[in-house]
């Protein structure tokens, strides 16, 4: 959060004075005042909606760049001008594709984006990164109010990855307590109205029917371990961020985690549903945090609010 304070100005233009700008500026000791958040409102349209998308790229690093997707989310103004750019930890570049628009009353998306009052975690929307979520659930927070979702993202719900990405973190990466209580924070101080995609049911996530074969059992146990694997990966975010992990040691120890997860599954499931289950990446490591993104997030500290 911000450890200074900041003042909300509010502009009318009397050539047009059915419009508002609104600014946010904060100025620390010895500093220029800076503006941290403005926008343009019309005063008979308050809460004008206007376009906001999905786009999804490939992976920055191997084995991952060909099966798995890097995601993140733009608001437009009304000329079609990119507006906001959400980046989710990530970069963006040429590559992208998009998965998915709506509408959406935009300083909404960008208040649940933490851009502006948590620069510790570049846009990943409160999510920690690789405990909470990654890039998949930080954008489906920032665009929960379009009711949207990186459904057509690499490595989120497709094939074995959703027994991965999304079984371990779910839709929005509210696994936990805490993370729970963060998010409800969070939307509390940004949204005005309560939008159904910004709340998760987290206790099915596994269905007998999401696979052929796979039984109220098979489900059961993997509930099991997954609660086993959260509480692992909760003792690994507590070490980094009490100075015990660098970011990459943290990456590397997740993925290790996340990989004995999976491969603990084998006996569970057997091998030939396990290997039907998780398809191509059943036989190999997969990197689900990204050490360099890892390293970028938390480059300035982490937060440790476990």
């Amino acid at each position: 959060m911000f450890k200074y304070p900041v003042t909300v100005r509010l502009t009318i233009d009397k050539a047009a004075p059915k419009f508002v700008k609104a600014e946010v500026l904060g100025k620390k000791s010895g500093k220029k005042q800076k503006v941290f958040w403005h926008d343009t409102f019309d005063m008979y349209d308050p809460y004008q909606t206007r376009k906001v998308e999905m786009f999804a790229q490939p992976a920055f690093i191997e084995p991952i760049k060909s099966n798995a997707d890097h995601t993140y989310a733009v608001g437009y103004d009304n000329g079609g001008k990119r507006k906001y750019l959400w980046p989710c930890g990530g970069d963006h570049d040429e590559n992208q594709r998009s998965i998915g628009t709506g509408e959406a009353f935009q300083p909404e998306c960008d208040c649940l984006s933490q851009m502006r009052v948590d620069p510790l975690t570049h846009g990943l929307a409160g999510v920690r990164y690789g405990y909470d979520g990654v890039c998949h659930q930080a954008t489906n927070r920032i665009v929960c109010p379009a009711g949207l979702e990186v459904r057509d993202a690499k490595g989120y719900m497709t094939k074995g990855w959703k027994y991965l990405t999304y079984t371990l973190y779910g839709r929005l990466g509210i696994k936990h307590k805490s993370g729970l209580a963060k998010w409800e924070r969070i939307k509390t101080g940004c949204l005005t109205k309560t939008y159904p995609r910004c709340s998760e049911d987290v206790t099915l996530l596994t269905h007998p029917d999401d696979h052929e074969g796979l039984t109220q059992s098979h489900v059961d146990h993997i509930q099991a371990r997954v609660e086993k694997a959260r509480k692992a990966m909760g003792e690994i975010y507590a070490r980094l961020a009490g100075g015990r992990l660098t970011p990459q040691e943290y990456a590397d120890a997740m993925n290790g985690h996340i990989n004995t997860f999976k491969n603990d599954l084998v006996p569970v499931l057997g091998a030939d549903l396990h290997s039907a289950i998780f398809e191509e990446v059943a036989d190999e490591d997969v990197v689900v945090v990204i050490p360099h993104m890892a390293e970028r997030v938390f480059a300035k500290g982490v937060p440790d609010d476990i």
